[in-house]
């Protein structure tokens, strides 16, 4: 080992026993340092520390390296008789740590618990782009939110690093090494003991360099683990600074695209993000969600541990353990038998109800509920509530209450009315009231009648929504988008940052952003336009009443417990598996592009495949095609595609070499099926794309 003092010029060697008791008697000693000062030398007591620091791979003697030390950046020389893999021993003057160092866009927020601060987004800051900003002396990287303008102020927390610490509880070391590419403060999705997590790059760590980090498994096994990097996709992950879940983007191959512009909206994802006066899209490595369930008593019912471990198993499995949650949560294993009895009129539900619940507390809508129809003998023993269910939620997704209208891409599926709030006074009241509803029927495991587009089901959760969503929305509006992204020079486009709506007949230029109008599109701000366009097209058309929705369902179902989903999970839980005759989808299934007819080799395995999945694969099919659970009541003769008309099931044949997995169109209810060469290799990649589709994973 050597021993280095930053305050002499030349390095001094000595043995691997000299540098360990030198670091343990000079932890914090002192250095004296000559000053002048009124016609004398002065001695200067100066506090020093010892650090040890391993040269990195490469570095030759006489060469410089960097290492951190705090907020500190330290260039150090290697030694003419040390190389690559020895320890170094450095003296270098003590930190100053109560010195608190701000960068001059930064602005301390007085008396705020955590430490907050405003920060000043920097000039040709692009919304969803980090940069740095100097916190307290550490610098650190922010993300702009998809809003961001130059100048805008944002508010932040700093990450604190926490660890649980509970009795009876033990941690498990993990070690991975830091990619290459990344810089100290950077975060980086991994895997760790079959969790996906994110990791931030210690201040004195680098690309390349190993490092270790403690989580509170229970697990018996201590041992040192080494890691790997998860494949590519959007998964959500456990971000070990403040234990909480975030999602990820986890790629280690990307897909070569020739367009930047397009190569960038095809690999964001964003996440509705509910604030005190409203909500938007930010991107989804954002959002932050709590990583245990916790009683309002303070009783921890389920841990990060025990949330990922149910985020795993089968979808009959996860509704099992959630339900056994929820009774918890409603106190229904405790000594209170308590009950909540919802009292209507069968002439005047709406009303009734709506009064009903929207009286209740947090507590009250966790408990059991027994329903009571005004005037008609009997004692609920479930049926009751079953069929209130039944009944409410077909009066409120009813299209003539002004609240719905029939998506673009399947006229089965409902989406939000942007004039709801003109064709319904209270809308924003029945929106709120609709999300306890469905809140309600998940927490209990009843059904509602409606469909809604997949897009509002990832809202209810927190699920990423892509340019994907768009196309379920607004087919036709997707692929003029699309077409802008492959342009050479938009500004030919002559567009601006507006957007038009026809409003109950009347045409109205809605801003994207603060004076949109007189904001032109360049190749400089499109990526800001398109994901202005995003932000409105799938939040802001109806930002309060998609809100108040959230808000309903999460009045009775906490965020942390429905993490274990996914978007077509919670479809299929408020709908029900529907109820599939193969013969009939069989029947009403025309064939085009490489297959003619159902005698094709390829088509018959894969209707064998299909007929074999279980009920619950069948209903995840027939989403990825379609975009809904739902079968038309007379059958998929009755099929109806975007506009509205009759559009049966296709299959469409191509090359297994333009297309691997199978690739669902659900505006017009059409499957490309590669031409593969076995049944067991279309079995496989079947599985994995009606699987990955839901995760956001890249499936080519």
């Amino acid at each position: 080992m050597v021993s280095i003092n930053l305050f002499k010029r030349k390095p001094k060697a000595t043995t691997e026993e000299d540098a360990a008791s030198t670091a343990s008697a000079n932890k914090n000693s002192s250095e004296t340092k000559k000053t002048k000062g009124k016609g004398k030398l002065q001695k200067e007591q100066i506090e020093t520390t010892t650090l040890r620091v391993k040269i990195p791979p490469n570095v030759k003697p006489g060469q410089q390296f960097v290492v951190y030390n705090g907020t500190r950046k330290i260039k150090l020389t290697c030694p003419k008789n040390a190389q690559a893999g020895q320890s170094l021993m450095i003296k270098v003057p003590k930190e100053n740590t109560e010195k608190q160092i701000n960068g001059e866009n930064v602005i301390p927020i007085p008396d705020s618990s955590p430490p907050a601060y405003d920060v000043i987004i920097p000039p040709n800051t692009r919304g969803g782009t980090k940069f740095a900003v100097l916190i307290n002396g550490t610098t650190m990287m922010v993300t702009a939110p998809a809003n961001a303008v130059a100048g805008m102020k944002l508010r932040i927390v700093p990450q604190q690093l926490k660890l649980i610490d509970k009795k009876g509880q033990k941690g498990q070391t993990f070690e991975v090494r830091v990619p290459e590419h990344i810089q100290p403060g950077e975060s980086f999705p991994l895997m760790a003991n079959g969790m996906r997590i994110i990791l931030q790059c210690p201040q004195n760590a680098e690309g390349g360099q190993m490092v270790r980090f403690n989580l509170p498994f229970r697990s018996k096994n201590m041992i040192v683990k080494k890691l790997e990097y998860d494949v590519d996709g959007w998964a959500r992950t456990l971000q070990v600074a403040q234990m909480k879940f975030q999602w990820a983007r986890v790629s280690k191959k990307r897909k070569s695209m020739k367009n930047s512009i397009a190569k960038r909206m095809n690999e964001n994802a964003y996440v509705r993000h509910i604030s005190k006066h409203g909500m938007e899209l930010i991107p989804a490595q954002c959002e932050l969600v709590d990583s245990s369930l916790v009683t309002d008593q303070g009783e921890e019912l389920a841990n990060f541990e025990d949330l990922i471990e149910m985020q795993r198993k089968s979808l009959s499995e996860k509704t099992d353990a959630f339900h056994k949650l929820c009774k918890r949560l409603g106190r229904e294993d405790s000594k209170d038998r308590s009950f909540v009895c919802i009292k209507v009129r069968r002439e005047n539900l709406l009303g009734d109800s709506l009064r009903a619940v929207m009286s209740l507390n947090q507590e009250n809508l966790r408990r059991r509920w027994v329903v009571q129809f005004k005037g008609e003998e009997g004692i609920d023993a479930g049926g009751l509530k079953r069929e209130w269910f039944e009944l409410i939620s077909e009066e409120l997704f009813d299209l003539n209450t002004g609240l719905w209208m029939t998506s673009g891409d399947n006229q089965m599926n409902l989406q939000i009315h942007p004039a709801s709030n003109v064709l319904n006074e209270g809308c924003l009241l029945y929106f709120r009231f609709l999300g306890r509803v469905l809140g309600k029927a998940l927490f209990d495991g009843e059904l509602v009648k409606g469909h809604m587009v997949q897009t509002f089901y990832k809202h209810l959760l927190g699920w990423p929504v892509t340019f994907q969503d768009l196309e379920n929305l607004d087919p036709e509006y997707y692929k003029s988008i699309k077409a802008l992204m492959e342009m050479d020079d938009v500004e030919y486009a002559c567009l601006d940052f507006t957007t038009n709506e026809d409003m109950m007949g009347t045409h109205k230029t809605i801003d994207l952003i603060p004076d949109g109008a007189n904001v032109d599109v360049t190749n400089e701000n499109i990526v800001r336009y398109l994901e202005a366009i995003l932000n409105y097209r799938l939040v802001g058309r109806f930002r309060e009443q998609l809100r108040e929705l959230s808000l309903g369902f999460t009045d009775v179902v906490p965020p942390s417990l429905l993490t274990i989903f996914d978007y077509q999970e919670l479809e299929l839980l408020l709908c029900g598996l529907p109820t599939i005759d193969m013969n009939d989808w069989m029947d009403n299934t025309s064939y085009t592009g490489l297959f003619k007819t159902e005698k094709d080799l390829v088509i018959t395995w894969f209707w064998e495949t299909v007929i074999e999945m279980e009920e619950e694969k069948k209903a995840r099919l027939l989403q990825f095609a379609t975009g809904s659970s739902g079968v038309p009541p007379n059958g998929f003769a009755f099929l109806k595609g975007n506009d509205g008309r009759i559009s049966t099931f296709k299959i469409h044949g191509v090359p297994v070499e333009t297309c691997m997995y199978p690739r669902a169109h659900t505006c017009f209810n059409r499957i490309d099926l590669p031409k593969f060469e076995s049944r067991e290799q279309l079995q496989e990649r079947l599985e994995v794309a009606i699987t990955m589709v839901s995760t956001g994973f890249d499936l080519e």
